[in-house]
């Protein structure tokens, strides 16, 4: 279970990393990375959902997928669920 929580921990601070960069930057962001912008989407919300699954009930989850959410909702709006 810790290393679930490291992973979440880690994954929760590249969020808000992106988020802050890209409020500096902008778009000119996702020249850092070698995936896709489309592609950090997928990244990060399939682990978002692994870990959920697997450890739902932790904070730092729930934490994780908030930060995800407004990531979502900022700078992939056509992949937002309303």
């Amino acid at each position: 279970m810790e290393q679930l929580l490291v992973v979440a921990a880690d994954k929760l601070d590249n969020l808000r990393s992106i988020y802050h960069d890209h409020g500096m930057i902008g778009g000119k962001l996702w020249s850092r990375f070698n995936a896709t912008k489309d592609q950090q989407y997928w990244y990060f919300s399939s682990i978002a959902e692994a870990l959920k699954q697997r450890a739902d009930e932790h904070d730092i989850i729930k934490e994780l997928a908030g930060q995800l959410e407004i990531l979502v909702n900022n700078l992939w709006p056509d992949k937002a669920v309303n």
